[in-house]
């Protein structure tokens, strides 16, 4: 078991846990189950478990373990949100993935998610508390599950066009044109809100997600109609769209090596330095502390050579071929000189 003890805000602190139970384990186990929860009440400290018991709830008679798992629960006023079977194959359907609280009257909605990825459904619950302010990305998108074109076309054909001649002014044209086909489009194909996922995973292709897509579909279809074909079709689907994502995700992990992007820590076990191999840590800080100490004033001293060699290559280079031998002088205008200039010009009346 698992527990964490997390502070919120103009809250009281609560405990989320996770526990996983063999199903081969001794009666025994519940015993320091029922110390943590003789804690928890104790401190009046509010309590979230989750996780795999392999204890059937569903059951109408209950097996010794399940019983003792009810018993506790009595005992401390613990309720559990879970009412739908969480693990399903063909021929079972069982309710053991379980989320126990000590105060569901903070707990929102609960329920059961078949993502299509294993034979185990996942649990959810959300807990009530203020959330902090925060600017999500959502765009609005349309949704064309069910746009049939012809049906569209045939639409927007009947539409009242002549309306927009009723307007001398373009803006107002524009306008009801502009709002007759949105409604229409409106109608075939509705907007959406689609939140936009702050980090997304590279190696998740369209093809992937495509396979995710169905893979869930049938898994949904299993469950609703309890198909012996659906459940084959899901599990091959749920294969490929597996075996795919890791020859994917390991393209990407052969690209950030290249990248140098693979560990996000580096520990430098040995430095060459000339012909040395220097593998003391006391030695290597010395010497990149040495290094990093000298290479400003290097560098600084190499370009200032560099500079100093360029300048007198471009004194040499001026002096030879680009300077001119005369200097250069602003010649003195007389009243003589600017009245021929503008007699000479050719004025058009």
């Amino acid at each position: 078991m698992v527990c964490i003890e997390l502070s919120l805000p103009y809250n009281k602190s609560l405990l989320i846990s996770t526990w996983y139970r063999p199903p081969n384990s001794l009666m025994n186990i519940f015993d320091y189950w029922a110390s943590f929860l003789a804690k928890c009440d104790n401190e009046d400290k509010e309590l979230i478990l989750i996780g795999d018991l392999n204890c059937d709830v569903s059951k109408t008679i209950p097996d010794p373990h399940t019983g003792k798992l009810q018993f506790l629960c009595s005992l401390y006023q613990i309720d559990q949100l879970i009412k739908e079977s969480t693990r399903l194959t063909p021929k079972s359907a069982t309710l053991i993935d379980l989320i126990l609280t000590n105060r569901p009257e903070n707990i929102s909605r609960s329920g059961v998610i078949h993502p299509g990825i294993s034979d185990h459904s996942l649990v959810y619950a959300v807990r009530k508390f203020t959330l902090p302010n925060g600017r999500q990305k959502i765009r609005q998108v349309r949704n064309f599950k069910n746009f049939v074109e012809n049906d569209f076309i045939r639409d927007v054909s009947q539409l009242p066009w002549e309306m927009v001649y009723q307007f001398g002014d373009p803006n107002l044209c524009w306008q009801v044109w502009k709002s007759l086909l949105l409604d229409a489009l409106n109608r075939h194909a509705p907007l959406r809100h689609k939140r936009i996922r702050n980090n997304p995973v590279p190696w998740i292709n369209p093809q992937i997600k495509e396979l995710m897509r169905k893979r869930d579909y049938h898994k949904k279809k299993t469950i609703k109609y309890d198909s012996e074909s659906q459940w084959e079709l899901y599990k091959t689907l749920r294969n490929e769209a597996s075996s795919q994502m890791g020859d994917s995700k390991s393209g990407w992990a052969w690209i950030n090596s290249l990248l140098g992007r693979k560990h996000k820590n580096a520990n430098i076990n040995e430095l060459k330095v000339n012909d040395d191999i220097i593998s003391d840590d006391k030695s290597i800080t010395e010497t990149l502390n040495e290094y990093f100490i000298n290479i400003g004033m290097k560098m600084a001293a190499e370009s200032a050579c560099q500079n100093t060699d360029a300048l007198n290559d471009q004194v040499i280079y001026e002096s030879t071929v680009l300077l001119p031998k005369e200097n250069f002088h602003f010649a003195d205008i007389t009243i003589d000189s600017v009245s021929k200039r503008l007699q000479k010009l050719n004025v058009s009346t």
